[in-house]
């Protein structure tokens, strides 16, 4: 007899049944993928600071009074403005986010985030950045991160009001060489929140989570 307010038994068969269903499921995405940010202001930065340079270039050749500070500051603003676009060439070749094996690793966030503890998933769509806003349960606690020197680079960033949040922060979005919206690239994240739970299901089942498998059709959107 089973007491009240117990879970009755699922029958082997049932058990079976579920157990092949997520396995197949796990295994019917990559197991590791990597999302980039699709564009930056590298191109306006070096823009920029060629323009700059043709000014300072101007005012050395046209002397007068204030002409060398003046062409000295727009030196100064210039190279500031192309080492701007060398790390934001660099930090485009480098992925910003990582998903895989139920965590999902993101430039600038100091340890990776178990995706178990996401709780909800929402969009901002922003003049410059575009956010997926990852809202974690009540007592879950982000990590800490960090601020990166480029003010345009794609990051993450870790907040607690309104409880306790990651903000994945971009220009945009980039898989498998080609440019995502900011929709889609939530679903990829939002996929790989139910890859978490059906692993943790089939551990709860005896099982161990399979690894990706290329006897199965890969999604759209991975293609």
């Amino acid at each position: 007899m089973i007491p009240p307010g117990a879970q009755a038994p699922c029958p082997a068969g049932a058990r079976d049944d579920e157990a092949t269903r997520l396995r197949r499921f796990v295994a019917s995405v990559p197991n590791r993928i990597s999302i980039g940010a699709a564009r930056g202001a590298a191109p306006l930065s070096a823009l920029l600071g060629l323009l700059l340079l043709g000014g300072a270039w101007t005012l050395r050749d046209h002397p007068g009074p204030g002409h060398e500070a003046a062409a000295l500051c727009l030196l100064a603003a210039a190279a500031l403005l192309m080492c701007l676009a060398c790390l934001q060439r660099n930090a485009r070749n480098a992925p910003f986010l990582v998903l895989g094996q139920g965590r999902l690793r993101a430039r600038s966030l100091s340890a990776p985030l178990d995706l178990l503890e996401v709780a909800d998933l929402r969009l901002e769509d922003g003049v410059w950045f575009s956010a997926i806003v990852l809202e974690l349960h009540g007592k879950a606690l982000p990590a800490p991160s960090t601020r990166p020197l480029d003010p345009f680079a794609a990051r993450a960033v870790s907040e607690c009001r309104d409880g306790p949040q990651v903000r994945l922060l971009s220009p945009g979005w980039r898989l498998n060489g080609r440019n995502l919206s900011l929709l889609e690239a939530a679903e990829v994240i939002d996929l790989y929140l139910d890859i978490a739970h059906a692993q943790a299901r089939l551990r709860q089942l005896g099982e161990i989570p399979p690894s990706a498998s290329s006897s199965l059709p890969t999604p759209r959107i991975f293609s």
